[in-house]
């Protein structure tokens, strides 16, 4: 009875906002007519960020923008991932004729790897694996590692692009494909810069973090849990397992290391998915410099902090890299056009906790406990759009995620040894100003710290050894587009016993 007295009333309220006038509104914010490839710091920091406050908002409109709009045009959902490749399978001699206007299920995602497996490991230049199982213990979490020599350990800087981890937020996971396809399709066809990129990075790729949550499409995953709030977290005492949380300026101050132990090792009382588990080991097991994760919903290149202490959306907090993180931010958002252009957010960017605070979030905990710099990027206003404008989200992100991949090799690299043997020394924690989080050597012994410009005090440490400082100067001018420039090598003297 309530229902039916209530429900005009209700559709009458949300029928009211279409009433009115729309228009872009404009942000002051000039540029080039040819948007720049990588964008200087310089020019990151002049550059706003964030929602745009409609309640403090001056609309500038054109003839053409200000038009009255009765509703907004949003294209249908398909009912199920229907696969229209027709007979076509992926190979050098049929790629021209592959269908990327169509999602790929488990089966067909599946195939198209091994495909890429198939073609590409004899150049070794492609090799595929998997890093775990889902939930329902159906599916595989799939991954392919790009660049020369792939499936051996490299020393080179490692990069990862991750996709799907809500399952009904599909652009992404069509995307890596492309992705995929292009850098190893043009590796093979001479491109200069791809040969070059493969030759000097390891890229990394998961389409499907959530293969269960897709084929429900589902947000979660196959025991209904949203993946992006079952990893450990600094200031949520129910998501990171500890019993208290680190929730103040001066714990990220002064206890970097205690921090990475402490969401490295959440208290088993606190469930984690199979797939968070997944990745996290998968995390734990390589030494990503870079990465970013690709969601829907919005169109936004979101960055660190997803959360605060004030549990309070609207609130920026910031990391310990902000600026760095605003740069790289820029550095995808400005080559899309609907994401630079964006009407909600300033330059296409946003920090998490402004944007909405989330806890358990997976950006922050690499970005604290493995010092892998981590974007959440939003490709999509509607997560399921049709399978025809594929090929138009491709067109807007291709440039933003290769120019992006270039930022691993920003920053300064080097190598951590024992003085008196010189062997390298595996998990070295390097770290910029004693601030987390430290980065940690490879097997190699080789680091990579990405930085914003500016002079820094370098500090290397390990178990047994006594530490060593550095004083840093990071000008990126110096630093070559496919190689960083910047070494800065530690030889670290065993502690007297």
């Amino acid at each position: 009875k309530m229902w039916n007295r209530r429900r005009v009333l209700c559709v009458a309220l949300v029928v009211a906002i279409c009433v009115g006038v729309m228009a872009p509104a404009t942000y002051a914010v000039s540029l080039d007519a040819a948007v720049p490839r990588i964008i200087t710091h310089e020019e990151a920091m002049q550059m706003p960020s964030g929602p745009i406050d409609p309640y403090n908002m001056r609309a500038r409109c054109s003839d053409d923008d200000s038009t009255l709009r009765s509703k907004r045009q949003y294209d249908e959902m398909p009912e199920i991932p229907i696969d229209t490749r027709g007979p076509v399978e992926y190979s050098l001699e049929t790629r021209a004729d592959y269908n990327w206007n169509a999602y790929h299920n488990y089966e067909n995602l599946k195939d198209l790897m091994q495909s890429f497996h198939n073609t590409y490991h004899p150049l070794n230049i492609a090799n595929l694996y998997e890093i775990g199982t889902s939930a329902s213990g159906l599916r595989k979490l799939w991954v392919i590692e790009i660049g020369t020599n792939a499936g051996t350990t490299t020393r080179k800087p490692q990069f990862r692009y991750s996709a799907n981890m809500h399952g009904d937020e599909v652009v992404g996971r069509e995307l890596c494909l492309r992705l995929i396809d292009y850098l190893l399709s043009e590796y093979v066809g001479g491109n200069p810069e791809i040969r070059r990129l493969l030759e000097t990075t390891s890229i990394h790729v998961m389409p499907s973090m959530n293969p269960d949550g897709f084929e429900a499409h589902s947000r979660a995953n196959s025991r209904g849990v949203d993946l992006n709030r079952n990893f450990p977290d600094q200031f949520d005492r129910q998501a990171s397992g500890k019993r208290g949380s680190i929730d103040s300026d001066s714990a990220l101050a002064n206890a970097p290391h205690r921090i990475a132990r402490d969401l490295s090792h959440a208290e088993p009382r606190v469930a984690r998915e199979a797939e968070t588990e997944a990745v996290m080991r998968w995390a734990q097991a390589h030494y990503f410099v870079l990465c970013a994760n690709f969601h829907g919903g919005s169109v936004v290149a979101n960055y660190p902090f997803d959360g605060n202490r004030q549990h309070r959306s609207g609130q920026y907090s910031a990391a310990p890299d902000d600026s760095l993180f605003k740069t790289m931010a820029l550095t995808y958002a400005l080559p899309n056009p609907t994401m630079r252009n964006s009407h909600e957010f300033r330059n296409g960017i946003t920090n998490g906790a402004q944007w909405y605070v989330l806890y358990g979030g997976m950006q922050d905990w690499h970005y604290l406990t493995r010092g892998c710099f981590e974007l959440t990027i939003e490709l999509s206003e509607i997560k399921w759009p049709a399978p025809g404008q594929l090929s138009d989200f491709w067109a807007e992100n291709r440039q933003s995620m290769l120019d992006y991949i270039h930022l691993v090799h920003k920053g300064v690299r080097g190598t951590v040894t024992d003085a008196q043997t010189g062997r390298p020394l595996t998990n070295a924690r390097v770290q910029a100003d004693s601030h987390p989080p430290h980065v940690l050597s490879n097997t190699y012994g080789d680091y990579y710290r990405p930085l914003a410009p500016g002079t820094y005090s370098l500090t290397a440490s390990a178990d047994g050894y006594a530490p060593a400082t550095k004083r840093v100067t990071y000008t990126p001018a110096t630093a070559s587009p496919y190689m960083n420039d910047n070494v800065w090598d530690f030889a670290l003297t065993p502690s007297s016993p």
